[in-house]
């Protein structure tokens, strides 16, 4: 009994090891249990409210829908099913990845649940989104005035910042792109 109590003590350390949260449902969505000692600030309601509950009474209809989907996929044959979802808890949007995996309890098929939180990353990639499609706008109007002007311009490549203005020799700023070949782009 003591080795029992010590290999449950070891798995929980390890589960409680990772930041992920972990989930077992059954086929029909009960939330079995909750894997986790520790309450994380990520919970979208406290653990005393899910656990022995059905899914559809805790969460909202467009995670039941995924989560019944990835159910649906593992009951079929799917090895694992992931999906990425949003949930505002504490008043701010966070970004989770879900992902079912199979485990057997008792012949009884169960669901693991492993999500974990991806909103530092999901806020990442919308930040460089944003910047690429600004990028681009300029891109375009850059274009736009290289292809519509009348006189002269191209524009140079130097290894270090150069402030154009009265104060920086012309001459040997122009002398070195000539001799790097850094001019970019010439239009006429």
């Amino acid at each position: 009994m003591a080795v029992a109590t010590r290999s449950i003590d070891y798995l929980q350390s390890i589960l409680n090891a990772f930041k992920d949260l972990v989930f077992v449902f059954n086929s029909e969505g009960l939330i079995v249990d909750y894997l986790k000692e520790e309450e994380s600030d990520k919970l979208y309601v406290p653990r005393q409210q899910f656990i022995g509950r059905y899914h559809h009474e805790v969460l909202p209809g467009y995670l039941v829908e995924k989560i019944d989907g990835a159910i649906a996929a593992i009951a079929g044959g799917e090895e694992t099913c992931s999906f990425d979802y949003m949930l505002r808890i504490q008043g701010e949007d966070s970004w989770f990845t879900a992902v079912f995996s199979p485990v057997q309890h008792m012949d009884e098929p169960m669901y693991l649940c492993v999500i974990r939180d991806i909103t530092v990353r999901r806020n990442s990639e919308n930040t460089l989104q944003r910047a690429l499609e600004q990028l681009e706008i300029y891109q375009q109007q850059m274009d736009m005035f290289f292809t519509q002007s009348l006189t002269g311009f191209f524009f140079l490549m130097l290894d270090q910042p150069v402030q154009w203005n009265e104060t920086i020799d012309k001459e040997a700023a122009l002398d070195y792109a000539y001799q790097h070949l850094h001019f970019t782009k010439v239009n006429q």
